[in-house]
């Protein structure tokens, strides 16, 4: 797994992420850049990890997950404890061009999680960087 991530200065300057709370841009930039994300955007999220990473209480992590939930930047399944930055594949691959080296990555990341409804949403959203996967 890689041990580098990076952040689109547009990240900073989105107009859907504009006046949200600093503390929840601090919660997403971690959902982009933390030791469980990936390039597929979608991981299993641990609270108490992401608690010690960043500083931020339970509290302050839950109102994070609405922030970027209610921006429709990321997703949450309560029930699997599955993550899923909603559009981290476009901010990969803007042409939307996977090689096959980084797919079969993809494909593992997939198929290593629990059976989460995000998983076939995600397979939906991002069906051309994904061909060949089956849920």
């Amino acid at each position: 797994m890689a041990t580098q991530r990076s952040i689109a200065t547009s990240f900073w300057t989105s107009d859907s992420l504009r006046g949200i709370d600093p503390l929840s841009r601090l919660f997403l930039a971690y959902t982009l850049t933390g030791p469980q994300s990936n390039l597929a955007g979608i991981f299993r999220f641990a609270w108490d990890d992401c608690g010690d990473d960043t500083g931020l209480t339970s509290a302050e992590i839950q109102a994070g997950i609405r922030d970027g939930e209610s921006r429709e930047f990321l997703r949450y399944d309560v029930e699997r404890r599955v993550l899923w930055v909603v559009n981290r594949l476009r901010f990969e691959f803007p042409e939307g061009k996977v090689g096959g080296t980084q797919r079969k990555m993809i494909h593992g990341v997939l198929n290593r999680l629990p059976r989460s409804p995000l998983i076939l949403e995600l397979c939906t959203k991002s069906a051309s960087f994904l061909t060949g996967y089956a849920f």
